[in-house]
């Protein structure tokens, strides 16, 4: 509990900074879509892929407007009460996110302190500190997908199908999880259970989007994925700040994790497992067209558990030394 609430306060004091930033004035695209579904917009009315995204947009939608001394009389007051509605949910998502981190960490590396390390890298990250807490689906996305991780590898799968069914309403980020459990085990029992849990969410989940309430037209194509890549390649306008959001995805962490996995490559710790996960998750972006950090960002459950137990290798080895 000491952990939760540390969490929660630094990822409080992180969801109110931002709260108070420019988006008020200039909200990026994606926010002003979740910041239309809270105000009540009518589900036909919202593009795909942020209409199959509403667990974020229906919470920020269910909270009270702060009061008026929360706010600053120069700037404008609705805009205002959306993000702070939007940075208290997206602040408790922060916390649980971290919270479930570190009970994974330490659950792998069997150590206390490496479980807070992890979570506190996690909410000083780049993503978590600059972008989850604003109007956008990213905190609880983070939560439910490493909560789901967790439950996959204390096997508690009924808890497990409904974080599961929960995440496919924030965002598809959660469909992870389906690798991460073939890659967790071989036993047929095992498997089967998995299967009970995981695949009814999927397929509901698959039907409502593809049959229910399809996107009028396909969200990838071959051809935004060529002219992402020309752009991105070809030195246009979206390339820096892709390179940028990707460098700062987890900055120099990738050498500790490196180095974590290669000499824990013969244990049987699910975080090796997991990590051939890494690459596909590089990939993907450039397949589909997307911002190449954002989606990065969503192999934490993998990477800051592994640059952790690679900075205590570190650690250990110099305190030898001394």
């Amino acid at each position: 509990m000491l952990c939760l609430a540390l969490f929660l306060s630094i990822a409080s004091g992180i969801a109110w900074w931002n709260a108070k930033g420019p988006s008020i004035e200039s909200p990026r695209f994606d926010a002003t879509r979740y910041l239309a579904m809270a105000a009540g917009q009518p589900f036909s009315e919202t593009p795909a892929p942020f209409r199959y995204r509403p667990w974020t947009p229906w919470l920020a939608g269910l909270l009270p407007d702060p009061p008026d001394s929360w706010l600053d009389p120069d700037r404008p007051l609705e805009s205002q009460r959306a993000h702070i509605r939007f940075a208290l949910v997206n602040g408790a998502g922060l916390a649980l996110a971290a919270m479930g981190l570190f009970l994974l960490t330490r659950r792998e590396l069997h150590s206390h302190r490496a479980g807070l390390a992890a979570g506190t890298i996690f909410l000083f990250s780049y993503y978590p500190l600059t972008v989850a807490t604003l109007p956008m689906v990213e905190a609880w996305s983070y939560a439910f997908l490493v909560w789901a991780l967790l439950l996959l590898l204390e096997r508690k799968y009924l808890a497990l199908a409904a974080v599961f069914l929960l995440g496919l309403t924030c965002k598809e980020t959660i469909l992870l999880v389906l690798p991460a459990a073939a890659l967790l085990v071989s036993d047929r029992r095992e498997r089967r259970r998995q299967a009970v849990a995981l695949l009814p969410p999927t397929l509901l989940y698959v039907f409502s989007r593809g049959v229910v309430w399809p996107a009028p037209e396909p969200l990838y194509s071959l051809a935004s994925t060529q002219g992402w890549l020309r752009d991105m390649f070809g030195g246009g306008r979206r390339a820096p700040a892709n390179f940028a959001g990707a460098l700062l995805a987890f900055h120099l962490l990738w050498i500790p994790a490196a180095l974590a996995l290669w000499r824990r490559r013969d244990e049987p710790l699910a975080l090796v497992r997991w990590a051939r996960l890494i690459p596909v998750i590089l990939v993907v972006p450039f397949v589909l067209a997307l911002v190449v950090g954002r989606v990065w960002f969503f192999a934490f459950p993998f990477v800051i558990p592994l640059a952790v137990a690679g900075l205590f290798d570190e650690a250990r080895r110099f305190s030898r030394r001394a």
